[in-house]
């Protein structure tokens, strides 16, 4: 890193030189999830919740339609995108990722190359690149031959969009 930039002025494609694990700012996990994504072996890494059908059950006001969920298969990722059919989904990605040595610069690259190609365009099912959700870019990854692993974490997630979800998480989260 630039010392003499101020990180508030340099460009986010900049910070994605090293490792990293992200996360949505709106969740709760466990440090289980953590641990299990950095230990994995695989470049680029998904938490996934596993029992997420169980995790909206009491949700009113967050529908599973608009789970970001995924398909897994032999340990890959095959599909994150929010209209998979309920029953066809393996889990729900909980919005925690691991981004290892080479798996920062894949996803730098690739980010690089779509935000040169779509700025102020439409992209995936997004109005313009600016609006994309996190996994268009990620089921675009794939789409283009990108391998993503997967964590399991049944249950060790809550999504807190509500305050209803904040109400289930005091009341049912047992971390």
């Amino acid at each position: 890193m630039n010392n003499n930039i101020p990180v508030s002025l340099m460009c986010a494609e900049d910070l994605m030189d090293r490792p990293f694990v992200t996360s949505y700012s709106d969740i709760l996990f466990t440090k289980d999830v953590v641990r299990g994504l950095v230990e994995s072996k695989d470049e680029l890494a998904l938490g996934i919740d596993t029992d997420w059908r169980e995790h909206y059950r009491p949700r009113t006001q967050h529908p599973p339609h608009d789970a970001e969920k995924v398909i897994t298969r032999g340990g890959r990722v095959e599909h994150v995108h929010r209209s998979i059919p309920y029953d066809d989904a393996t889990g729900e990605f909980i919005g925690v990722g691991k981004f290892g040595p080479r798996g920062t610069g894949q996803f730098r690259d690739f980010y690089v190359r779509r935000k040169a190609e779509f700025w102020d365009k439409p992209y995936r099912e997004a109005a313009i690149f600016q609006k994309a959700h996190l996994i268009h870019m990620f089921q675009d990854m794939i789409e283009q031959g990108t391998s993503f692993g997967h964590v399991d974490t049944p249950g060790k997630y809550r999504e807190i969009d509500t305050q209803e979800d904040m109400n289930l998480a005091q009341t049912l989260w047992k971390p």
